[in-house]
């Protein structure tokens, strides 16, 4: 009787346990189904193609056979040394070789050739139609380059590892070359895909594609040259300024990246949309990075973060010059759809109005940003000047230099914008302009400002050599290498008042700036918005819809 017990007791739990095993083997599989949901379908459709691809195959077990190449030749030229010397130098060196070639040119390249077969087959118009953003596209593309990325690297980890056991090496030296080459790798990998969405004709696209290819050539070269420098001289460096250096660098990777990708967004935004806003923001968050690292450099650095801070300064002023005419070339014509979005109180109006698309609220905007960038670079010399540097008059006069020519490049550069503003809005009558002959405009501008006068001053003296007069102020290259002089001085004093008056003008010739043109949402719009929000997005089934087969 006992034993029939005990037999009923054994079948009756049995079953229940079986049954809560499978509960849970069924929640964790309805979890990794939700994730898998969740997940971009262009990471999806991009990482089983690239899986599968032969460039892929090849590429991988052509760095795994290289990787092994190079540890048994490089073992053996080290032979017998590798048991007494230190070795770890020369072998890294080629594993950085290695690693080097397909994550800072293959893995770009074949990232722009999956955007630009996109748009020439024209899936990519696929995909503007499904509930797939510009953004999901872009940040598609680009997780399955870092996933491939991130395998190379895995790949040669046991190498480098290898190579560190060899001794003289320090672990900073491999961390550095490796957050360098991870940084490179995606940046660059941005870029191509950046330069892939700028032409859609074929033309275009080949020049593009050259473009891509001597770009990415010459910085790996760069890129090179400084990380073996780095492995064979690296002397040790203290933490702080380490510190500083890494979180300059991630910072300014990650602003500039976000740049790119807006600008590539915006490539593939509708005109219909508000494409403009996002990018003053994405530019607004790389000045911000540029002026942190730039006061970094002086505070961590002294005497030798001038250089830094210079090089902030070239930054901000190549950043704003090229973003400052693609800005003001806009188009003033703005849908509906832009204007619904636009600030409709009068104190989002006088904070967030220079945000919205419009080429004089994009002069309005730039001018803004120049002219509060000078106010603290003339601040903060001056600050140093008194405190810091106060000892050494050398530095001192250097500081002094700097706020003088940023200056001056800030009174050319406003003057030369209104100059665009104005010839495009002229062009801009017969024809549509993309903005971006904008820096076509601005480069024409700034090359007659300077040959011209200088031109006519050679002719009138006969072709001799001449002194600088005040007939050479538009001569921006003459006048801001000569700054420290009185002459230039009054030069660009009188730029100063030109671009003040043309800016003036311009603003007061366009008073639809002042008043609000924000237009209510119709009520049809707001329902099909209420619906569209309210229905859970299917993100798979429309990628679905659309007929893209995955397979190669």
């Amino acid at each position: 009787m006992q034993i029939d017990t005990d037999h009923a007791t054994a079948t009756k739990t049995e079953p229940e346990s079986a049954h809560l095993s499978k509960h849970w083997i069924h929640r964790i599989d309805q979890w990794c189904e939700q994730i898998g949901d969740r997940l971009n379908p262009i990471l999806i459709k991009e990482t089983r193609q690239a899986l599968k691809s032969r460039q892929f195959v090849f590429t991988f077990f052509s760095l795994l056979f290289a990787a092994l190449g190079w540890t048994v030749v490089g073992s053996l030229s080290r032979m017998p040394e590798i048991y007494t010397t230190p070795s770890a130098p020369s072998l890294l060196i080629g594993y950085y070789v290695v690693l080097a070639i397909p994550m800072l040119l293959i893995v770009p390249i074949a990232a722009y050739r999956s955007l630009e077969v996109e748009i020439d087959d024209g899936t990519l118009e696929l995909l503007s139609i499904s509930a797939l953003t510009p953004w999901q596209i872009i940040l598609g593309k680009l997780s399955s380059a870092t996933l491939q990325i991130l395998l190379y690297f895995i790949a040669l980890l046991p190498c480098v590892s290898y190579a560190y056991t060899l001794r003289g090496v320090d672990l900073t030296v491999i961390f550095l070359m490796i957050f360098g080459l991870l940084i490179a790798g995606l940046l660059l990998t941005i870029f191509a895909i950046f330069l892939a969405s700028l032409s859609r004709s074929r033309t275009g696209r080949i020049v593009t594609l050259l473009l891509t290819m001597i770009i990415l050539l010459i910085v790996e070269v760069i890129i090179g040259t400084l990380m073996v420098d780095l492995i064979q001289q690296f002397n040790g460096i203290s933490t702080g300024i380490l510190f500083s250096t890494i979180l300059s660098t991630l910072l300014i990777s990650l602003s500039l990246g976000h740049l790119l990708l807006t600008a590539t967004a915006a490539q593939l935004t509708p005109e219909s949309e508000n494409r403009s806003t996002p990018l003053r923001w994405s530019i607004l968050a790389v000045n911000s990075t540029l002026v942190l690292t730039g006061v970094l450099g002086l505070t961590s650095l002294g005497r030798n973060g001038i250089i830094v801070f210079v090089a902030t300064q070239f930054s901000i002023g190549v950043l704003w010059t090229l973003s400052g005419a693609m800005l003001v070339s806009e188009s003033s014509t703005m849908t509906l759809r832009i204007q619904r979005n636009l600030p409709g109180s009068w104190l989002s109006r006088s904070l967030f109005s220079w945000m919205s698309p419009g080429p004089v609220n994009g002069l309005v905007f730039t001018v803004l940003n120049v002219v509060i960038l000078v106010t603290l670079v003339d601040a903060w010399t001056q600050w140093l000047s008194s405190t810091q540097f106060s000892n050494d008059r050398s530095v001192v006069r250097d500081i002094e230099e700097i706020s003088k020519v940023s200056k001056g490049f800030a009174s050319y550069l406003i003057f030369t914008l209104v100059l665009v503003h104005w010839l495009i809005r002229m062009l801009r009558r017969r024809q549509q302009l993309r903005i971006e002959i904008g820096i076509v405009a601005l480069i024409v501008i700034t090359l007659l400002m300077a040959l011209a006068p200088y031109a006519i001053g050679l002719h009138l003296n006969e072709y001799r050599p001449y002194s600088y007069s005040y007939w050479q102020m538009t001569n921006w290259a003459w006048t801001l290498s000569r700054i420290h002089q009185s002459p230039t001085s009054v030069s660009i004093f009188m730029i100063q008042i030109l671009a003040a008056g043309g800016f003036l003008i311009t603003v007061l010739r366009s008073p639809e700036i002042f008043r609000p043109r924000r237009t209510a949402t119709p009520q049809r719009v707001q329902q099909e918005i209420a619906i569209g929000n309210s229905q859970p997005r299917e993100a798979d089934k429309d990628f679905d819809l659309l007929g893209i087969d995955d397979s190669v």
